[in-house]
């Protein structure tokens, strides 16, 4: 998509955004971002044969992703608390 946009020239650009509509070329240009995280989820529900399987292997394939920003919350809320604490 950056290929055939990045050719353009800003004119040429604005008239497709203004002949398709800003909503419809937002939606277009995501496509390739949205291919990107659910072609492998696919992938790994047509391997594993089993929805529980593939349910099992996507979590764990997420915790990276879940487990460091929920650690990161947790402590700066121990932190803020103990600020609290020596406080009071």
């Amino acid at each position: 998509m950056r290929l055939i946009y990045g050719r353009m020239t800003a004119e040429q650009l604005r008239t497709l955004v203004d002949t398709v509509g800003p909503c419809v070329f937002t939606v277009v240009t995501a496509i390739p971002c949205f291919g990107v995280i659910i072609i492998p989820l696919m992938q790994i529900l047509c391997i594993s044969g089993s929805p529980f399987i593939a349910v099992g292997l996507m979590l764990t394939i997420m915790v990276p992703v879940v487990i460091l920003p929920l650690a990161v919350f947790c402590l700066q809320t121990a932190r803020v608390q103990g600020l609290n604490d020596v406080q009071a």
